[in-house]
């Protein structure tokens, strides 16, 4: 775990600094740090808070795709309750089925694993750079005991307002406070075996220091830190990188660079960076990003018709690729890009206040305006189906009554009384009472006026689609 006690910590050195100042006692050789080691812990610690951009691209990328393929399933919802051909809506319903299916893709990145990687990293990586930029700060205001020239970091100044380190007028380290931006992502910095660019001697970090002035953090002389006694144990700077002795005030250095083979073990906090960091520098969030031209070819699809027609048996998918022919046509991936460009030439008639003109599909791109037009559409659609149900209730209900009507008659045996009542004749071919012509004519002719006072006309373009195969869409969208 990390140490959480840093903070006292360095404020007691911080003190210790301030007090010893007054008393600069001897000087002692090789105790501040060269440039090329303070200058490569600022270039780490800006490259460690690069890992906040890079989580941030990640998020903002998947982000913009899931809102790209929640359109497209609304558009395709849209078309299918439009007045098209049975065909067309099955087309549009498979794919409707496919794009809710990378919604919950995308949606489980923003919301399960991945979102916890994402933010697992930016915290690790925040709290070690916050470790590297406090011993930098503290470092670069530090004065040396034999000169009042130098500072802990060896040929380094601060700017007038204290936020920056500079060696003559290149700047090193900023210690503002970082805006998140999504084009700076270089995070080079994490190799697969560790943390680059920082100093590997593990064996002996006073081979790190410079030259003969005496930075009071590190020098063993009394009255500095780490002399007559005055650690009850090691500090630990940089987050474990950089560690202070307590009994002889040597300074050692962690081996970052190759971290994944344990030998970085000293500093568990950069194995945590690093271990955490690691899972995010590939990403992009376009992970589950499927084009038009290979939706045809895509697992997601075949997923989708191997569920929907309850294919099985078929490991090299060719079950699955001849369905897909079937509904879309040869190259099905082809034919896919066409009906969606179909689908966005589809026109949307006005429809004030919400389509102030009419519209193509393809020129709607309001999420807010395309859900209520899926659902305007679909209320149509529905009162449409129960109009169909309402008709073929009638039908049957007519068709059950000619049949008793019918059976009146083929009961009655004797010829002359079949003659004899109404509506029934009898049929010497048959042998048999049937419904009369003047029986016939009168259903007729009710049928008739029963028609024209509850007539109904079906937009939907195929009764038979609709009562027939509305459950098989029903089962796609499940």
């Amino acid at each position: 775990m990390p140490d959480r006690h840093v903070t006292p910590v360095l404020t007691a050195v911080t003190t210790a600094v301030l007090l010893s100042l007054t008393d600069k006692g001897e000087p002692a050789p090789h105790r501040n740090l060269k440039k090329a080691t303070w200058q490569a812990m600022c270039s780490t610690s800006t490259k460690l808070g690069n890992i906040a951009n890079k989580a941030a691209k990640i998020v903002e990328t998947t982000a913009q795709n899931l809102e790209v393929v929640t359109k497209q399933r609304l558009k395709m919802r849209i078309y299918a309750t439009s007045n098209v051909s049975a065909e067309q809506v099955m087309k549009a319903t498979m794919l409707e089925a496919f794009y809710a299916d990378r919604q919950a893709a995308y949606g489980s990145t923003l919301g399960g694993k991945t979102q916890k990687n994402i933010l697992q990293a930016t915290r690790d990586n925040g709290y070690l750079k916050g470790r590297i930029d406090e011993f930098l700060d503290i470092g670069s205001q530090t004065k040396d005991q034999a000169a009042d020239t130098e500072i802990c970091l060896h040929g380094a100044s601060k700017d007038r307002n204290g936020m920056k380190i500079k060696d003559g007028n290149t700047e090193h380290c900023d210690f503002t406070l970082p805006n998140l931006d999504t084009t700076k992502i270089d995070v080079k910095a994490i190799t697969t075996q560790g943390v680059a660019c920082m100093s590997d001697t593990e064996a002996d970090g006073n081979t790190n220091l410079q030259h003969t002035e005496a930075c009071v953090l590190l020098a063993q002389t009394n009255p500095t830190l780490s002399g007559a006694g005055n650690l009850q144990c090691d500090i630990k700077f940089a987050g474990g990188w950089l560690k202070l002795a307590s009994n002889n005030g040597q300074t050692t250095v962690a081996k970052v660079d190759d971290l994944s083979k344990g030998t970085g073990a000293a500093a568990t906090i950069w194995k945590a960076v690093h271990s955490s960091a690691h899972k995010i520098i590939s990403l992009t969030g376009n992970e589950d990003s499927i084009t038009n031209e290979s939706i045809g070819t895509s697992d997601a699809m075949y997923n989708i018709v191997r569920k929907a027609f309850q294919i099985t048996d078929d490991d090299s998918n060719t079950k699955v690729k001849q369905k897909l022919a079937d509904v879309y046509g040869k190259p099905a991936e082809a034919k896919i890009t066409d009906f969606l460009k179909t689908v966005d030439r589809h026109t949307i008639a006005q429809l004030k206040p919400l389509i102030a003109t009419q519209q193509t599909l393809g020129e709607i791109n309001d999420v807010e305006t395309l859900n209520a037009l899926s659902i305007i559409f679909e209320n149509k659609r529905g009162s449409e189906l129960a109009k169909i149900d309402s008709k073929n209730c009638q039908q049957e209900a007519k068709a059950l009554q000619q049949a008793s009507k019918e059976k009146v008659c083929n009961d009655i045996e004797d010829k002359d009384k079949c003659n004899g009542s109404e509506n029934c004749a009898y049929d010497d071919d048959k042998s048999k009472c049937v419904l009369s012509v003047k029986g016939k004519e009168a259903e007729k002719e009710g049928e008739n006026k029963e028609g024209n006072e509850g007539k109904t006309t079906n937009t939907t373009g195929s009764d038979t689609f609709v009562i027939k195969t509305f459950p098989l869409l029903l089962f796609l969208l499940l």
